[in-house]
């Protein structure tokens, strides 16, 4: 079974998107507020592609095309990765056991285009 998603908005980079902040004294590593935006809005637009169907447990291939308002962003899919988790389409990330990964520009309109198929 195949499965498509288009998710509106600008990819942060996993990697960039933590800020040290000092809570009570200590350094504690949060994220960024852009790259919870895109996660809390990137989440709830899975959810609703994916219409409330049985969570994939098997291990899937994944093709992204993601389009960066820009070329200064660094081709880099981890948080989306983490987003399919947490929207419940994924049962865990590590099920993606083949994939390809485009970087694409659309100063107009940065998405996701995610395409999952099952791997028999």
């Amino acid at each position: 079974m195949d499965y498509e998603f288009t998710v509106l908005g600008a990819l942060k980079s996993k990697a960039n998107s933590r800020i040290i902040r000092y809570i009570k004294g200590r350094p504690v590593s949060i994220k960024n507020p852009e790259a919870l935006a895109f996660e809390k809005t990137a989440v709830l637009q899975l959810q609703k592609q994916f219409k409330r169907k049985k969570m994939i447990e098997d291990k899937v291939g994944l093709e992204l095309d993601i389009y960066y308002p820009s070329n200064r962003n660094d081709l880099s899919p981890e948080l989306f990765l983490d987003c399919l988790q947490k929207a419940g389409v994924l049962k865990n990330d590590r099920q993606i056991v083949e994939y390809y990964y485009a970087k694409k520009i659309d100063k107009e309109n940065p998405r996701v285009e995610c395409f999952l198929y099952i791997i028999e």
